[in-house]
């Protein structure tokens, strides 16, 4: 090999290894492997989750690996979020009792699904009003067992023997949390109440933009008493905060 093609190999391999440098200074802080390129995110539409129907309304939940500003086309009428993010929540408002509806999810201006076909959500048969406000809230951490996950869906059921309530859904904030308003369940046929005393086994599932694998908890709480709910961790959900919580996976 020649002087010329030496000094070039040199310069190659000088530019990859301070290239590399900030890559390897970053993952020894942060810990984590989980190395993604922005340009290779996908837009498209995981994880839709139907749940929190009413007799006249659904939310519509989803992630995108890449933060865009999503919506649904419902009939024609479009329901846009405000601005772009990898998780998603769009509520379809002034729907009918009882009914199945066909609708579209665009994201960063593309309609999913692409093949021309469409999502369905149906309403409740009725509606209960027996109170305002029933709020648990609750906190999800990363894979490293020390952040916050800042971004994903959390879906949570009440299970009470043979019964299953409907799901509840919300998005997961900056610092970890969520909070879901449990007032007037009904069960998963969404045509009766669902009922339970004080304590109920509570399953939380947490879904990801990262993941194609959502986090699954089941646990045993008096929601009556207690409206903090344990914490997940990603990396380990058999881990509680809340001591005397008898949780299981």
């Amino acid at each position: 090999m020649n002087k010329k093609n030496r000094t070039f190999l040199s310069l190659i391999l000088v530019a990859v290894i301070a290239a590399s440098i900030p890559l390897t200074l970053g993952i020894l802080q942060s810990g984590n492997l989980d190395i993604r390129i922005s340009a290779f995110e996908s837009d498209r539409p995981a994880n839709i989750i139907i749940s929190s129907q009413t007799a006249t309304s659904v939310l519509v939940t989803w992630t995108t690996e890449k933060a865009v500003t999503g919506g649904i086309v419902l009939d024609g009428k479009p329901f846009v979020e405000e601005g772009p993010s990898t998780s998603h929540a769009v509520t379809l408002p002034d729907l009918n009792a009882g009914t199945e509806y066909a609708f579209t999810i665009t994201s960063d201006g593309v309609t999913y699904p692409e093949d021309g076909s469409t999502y369905r959500a149906k309403t409740a048969t009725r509606d209960i009003t027996s109170r305002d406000n029933f709020l648990v809230y609750g906190q999800v951490f990363s894979k490293d067992g020390v952040t916050f996950q800042q971004s994903g869906i959390v879906v949570i059921e009440l299970l009470n023997g043979d019964s299953r309530s409907q799901r509840r859904a919300a998005r997961i904030n900056e610092s970890g949390g969520y909070q879901l308003n449990l007032a007037n369940l009904l069960d998963d046929s969404l045509d009766e109440v669902f009922s339970f005393r004080s304590t109920a086994d509570v399953l939380i599932t947490v879904y990801t933009p990262d993941s194609t694998e959502p986090v699954t908890k089941r646990f045993t709480q008096d929601l009556r008493s207690f409206r903090q709910l344990p914490s997940v961790y990603l990396g380990d959900a058999g881990i509680d905060i809340i001591p005397g919580i008898d949780g299981e996976i």
